[in-house]
């Protein structure tokens, strides 16, 4: 009942619940009274809600990069010297979203990411997408601020080596596969990154 609860108001923590709620100790006033009516201890309270948040960030974040990735595609369009391939919609395995090909060749490999934050922005990234960036030069990571309409407010991209400085280590018994990291606005270099900048039409 508490789960369900929880989705049908949304409340304005839920988005951020992953870093907002570490524990049963950060527990909102609302959900932990709410909890208590239902003869459940903090405990219950806190497995609920996390449970709320993975099935909430994973539509959210599905529908974010989704929305991302299409107005970026619309905007190099538009302003890019290049073929776009949206890459993802037929090769999931290929370690970036988006082809900017001339001359049959690959220019720029771009993987998108989307947020509609301005203090920060919330990346994920398999261990398949930093390889590539590894072995390809022209591997970049795009970031699309959206507004809540889905159109680009800005453009900002990420330097491969802050990438590579988040990188998390091996193990003994296990490896890494996926990665989140939350970048500061500061972080983030506004514009288009060198691969997309080299084919702009203005230039």
């Amino acid at each position: 009942m508490l789960e369900a609860a929880i989705e049908t108001t949304c409340p304005p923590w839920l988005p951020d619940a992953d870093s907002l709620i570490r524990g049963p100790e950060d527990l909102p006033i609302d959900v932990a009274l709410l909890g208590d009516q239902l003869g459940l201890d903090e405990r219950e309270i806190f497995d609920e809600i996390a449970r709320v948040w993975r099935k909430y960030d994973d539509s959210a974040q599905r529908a974010l990069g989704a929305a991302g990735e299409t107005a970026l595609v619309h905007w190099l369009e538009e302003n890019v010297s290049a073929r776009v391939v949206q890459v993802s919609l037929f090769d999931d395995a290929a370690g970036f979203d988006v082809a900017l090909i001339v001359g049959g060749r690959a220019q720029a490999r771009v993987e998108v990411k989307a947020t509609r934050r301005a203090d920060s922005v919330k990346v994920f990234l398999s261990r398949n997408e930093l390889d590539t960036m590894r072995v390809h030069s022209n591997w970049c990571l795009q970031v699309v601020h959206l507004n809540a309409d889905d159109t680009i407010r800005y453009l900002s991209w990420i330097a491969p080596e802050t990438l590579l400085a988040a990188e998390p280590r091996d193990g003994l018994w296990a490896s890494w596969q996926s990665m989140k990291i939350t970048l500061p606005a500061h972080e983030l270099r506004s514009g288009t990154a060198p691969p997309i900048d080299a084919l702009l039409l203005s230039q």
